[in-house]
């Protein structure tokens, strides 16, 4: 399992916390999930997934738990990539996923919460974990998201 930073452990808290009090349905995906699940990674960052819930809402209520948008036009950029790019007050950043596809609906649906290091946290499923990390591992889908993020930073 990836042990987690003071900052992780803090993000993750938050972020938690922010699922639970708004009712979202949402998973951590990525790195810190493969971590978790025993695929141990270096990882700065915390990836999650949530089902249903619009980018206007998300920022809002995210403010209240400590998360901020890490680009100017943070909901300009997640109506053309469907990703709410965050940072939590401790300086992590935190890829939100704006699910409303049915194999992210699947995703949510199946999440664990696992404990982890005293931290109760929703994780995706390991095939899930699997999958996610197969389509980031794809050279040319990490390459269309940068030529995406150098488009959107103009």
């Amino acid at each position: 399992m990836t042990a987690l930073d003071d900052r992780l452990r803090s993000t993750l808290t938050d972020l938690m916390l922010w699922i639970a009090s708004e009712r979202l349905r949402a998973t951590v995906i990525g790195g810190i999930a493969a971590g978790i699940r025993g695929q141990p990674r270096l990882t700065k960052d915390v990836d999650a997934v949530i089902f249903e819930t619009g980018a206007e809402e998300l920022l809002a209520s995210g403010m209240r738990h400590g998360f901020e948008p890490r680009i100017d036009n943070a909901l300009e950029f997640s109506r053309g990539t469907r990703m709410l790019l965050m940072r939590h007050r401790s300086g992590v950043d935190v890829d939100l996923s704006l699910g409303g596809l049915p194999f992210e609906r699947e995703v949510v649906e199946r999440a664990q919460v696992i404990d982890a290091e005293g931290l109760r946290i929703s994780v995706a499923t390991p095939d899930w974990v699997r999958e996610f990390s197969a389509i980031l591992e794809m050279p040319e889908i990490l390459d269309e998201l940068e030529a995406l993020l150098r488009r959107r930073k103009r």
